[in-house]
């Protein structure tokens, strides 16, 4: 199977991976330490109180308070519905912060993180949200006291952040079924849907229609792959897939990203693919491709493609170029 260019009939030559020196990485991952500054304009909180079941209770006014409880001054600005919060975050970080603490959901996280990344400021996280991954994966406590105790100890951790043509994520990047399920769930929130009852409506929808896509893969280690699949899933560091620790990282400091296709075989194969996720068994039913890689370029019949990164959706022009990039976060974790 091969891509063609429809102008030409003629098959497309994808542009040379850029090649990097092996990422070194030690056991314990870089720290340092943050001293809170009584200057509140240096530590900007930014709250999106729309983030997660169960916790809409918590607001501006809990956060303020917790952080003034635990000797931290802080300009606590609300995240209102329109507006960007990586914007918001550039807008701080311009003006002299040098925390700055996201306070929401994974969405709400992976945005801020993207102002973030690259630049000397620390990243402070109170997970808001409902899955809350990678506050998980960084054994940042989700109550909220807990949450802000880890902040005040001031203990950086240097991890590492991906992007895909620019746009940078936190934790994982899919093409295929999945953002075709996410924009379904979305609209039915927006008519009122509970986020669950929505979660299932969209999933029997998606189920329904099957969405797949032909991909030509290419990697800064291994083989070119042609293959149609339902699910292309990239990941910020290694996803596991074993029982025990289903859809965790052990690690966001490795310096890699990891690759998972899901095999083509019709809406049975998906059920078992499910089964197979849900009994922990997805590292031995032979069902995914996984691969590892620094560099991932990514081709599709199409000129754009749907994507969801950390849980949003949008369109992306293709062909899509994955990167990790070491060491781009200075994030506020224990140890």
């Amino acid at each position: 199977m091969q891509l063609k260019d429809q102008s030409s009939g003629r098959r497309k030559a994808a542009p040379a991976l850029q090649t990097r020196s092996p990422v070194k990485s030690s056991e314990t991952p870089i720290r340092a330490t943050v001293q809170p500054s009584a200057k509140s304009d240096s530590c900007v909180a930014f709250l999106n109180i729309a983030s997660g079941a169960g916790k809409s209770q918590i607001t501006r006014l809990h956060v303020k308070s917790a952080l003034e409880a635990a000797g931290l001054a802080c300009r606590i600005e609300e995240i209102l519905p329109g507006q960007d919060p990586a914007q918001l975050a550039r807008q701080a970080i311009e003006q002299g912060a040098s925390l700055v603490i996201a306070a929401g959901g994974d969405g709400t996280v992976s945005s801020i993180a993207a102002a973030v990344a690259g630049t000397h400021v620390a990243l402070g996280v109170l997970p808001l949200g409902t899955l809350n991954h990678f506050a998980r994966d960084l054994k940042i406590p989700e109550a909220l006291d807990l949450a802000i105790e880890v902040i005040r100890q001031g203990r950086t951790r240097q991890i590492d952040a991906a992007e895909v043509n620019g746009r940078i994520f936190i934790n994982n990047s899919c093409l295929g079924l999945y953002p075709h399920l996410v924009r379904q769930r979305q609209q039915r929130q927006r008519l009122g849907w509970s986020k669950w009852a929505a979660f299932f409506w969209a999933s029997l929808a998606v189920f329904r229609r099957y969405p797949s896509v032909t991909v030509r893969i290419q990697t800064s280690e291994g083989p070119e792959l042609v293959r149609e699949t339902p699910l292309a899933f990239i990941g910020n560091n290694i996803y596991s897939t074993g029982s025990a620790d289903l859809g965790r990282r052990a690690r966001l400091d490795e310096g890699t990203l990891c690759l998972f296709l899901a095999h083509h075989r019709g809406r049975l194969g998906l059920l078992r693919l499910a089964c197979s996720a849900l009994l922990g068994r997805l590292d031995r039913d032979g069902a995914l491709d996984c691969r590892r890689a620094r560099e991932i370029h990514i081709e599709t019949h199409r000129p754009s493609a749907l994507m969801a990164c950390d849980g949003e959706t949008s369109e992306l022009a293709t062909p899509l170029h994955y990167r990790i990039l070491p060491g781009a976060l200075r994030v506020l974790a224990p140890e």
